[in-house]
């Protein structure tokens, strides 16, 4: 899977991290630290303070992987505005005017790499999508009787049922 450290090092999906989103908290860090792969969580009422703690383990070369996960609401991938070249349209009011279209951002992937990566809107970063009997969190649905549904695919570090993400499929 492809890692926080490995997206950092594309310009534009870094300063898309670097800027505070326009969503609301409170917010859940989800780290992998070199030493030992297991993802741990801390919670956080601003994305400013859990950006705080990735930076500081992040600047020791003590992160593997990372996200900083909304826990209500999703986000779009970083997106730009860009005018088509040689397109024009008559506006509402008669006017010839140049067209635009949105174009998303997407990551650089190998495609040998066997993960199923898509834009998981609560992580804000592509990650992979695996079948799950368990995951580490939702280990709260488990331990409240609740079993998850093993034939959906879920990322793997936020937990979020894919049937949540809309988009093309990668």
């Amino acid at each position: 899977m492809i890692t926080i450290v490995e997206l950092l090092k594309d310009p534009v999906y870094k300063q898309f991290f670097l800027s505070v989103p326009k969503i609301n908290g409170p917010f859940r860090l989800y780290l992998q630290l070199d030493n030992d792969r297991r993802w741990r969580a801390k919670d956080f009422s601003k994305y400013s303070d859990a950006f705080k703690l990735f930076k500081k383990l992040h600047q020791e070369g003590r992160v593997h992987d990372a996200a900083i996960c909304s826990k209500k609401q999703g986000g779009q991938p970083p997106m730009r505005t860009v005018k088509v070249r040689n397109s024009y349209t008559i506006n509402s009011r008669g006017e010839k005017v140049q067209v635009t279209r949105r174009v998303v951002w997407e990551p650089q992937l190998d495609m040998n790499d066997p993960d199923f990566h898509r834009w998981c809107p609560y992580c804000r970063r592509p990650t992979a999508f695996k079948y799950f009997a368990k995951h580490h969190a939702l280990n709260y649905l488990v331990a409240n009787g609740i079993t998850i549904d093993s034939e959906i695919r879920r990322c793997v570090i936020c937990g979020s049922s894919e049937r949540l993400i809309e988009g093309p499929k990668r």
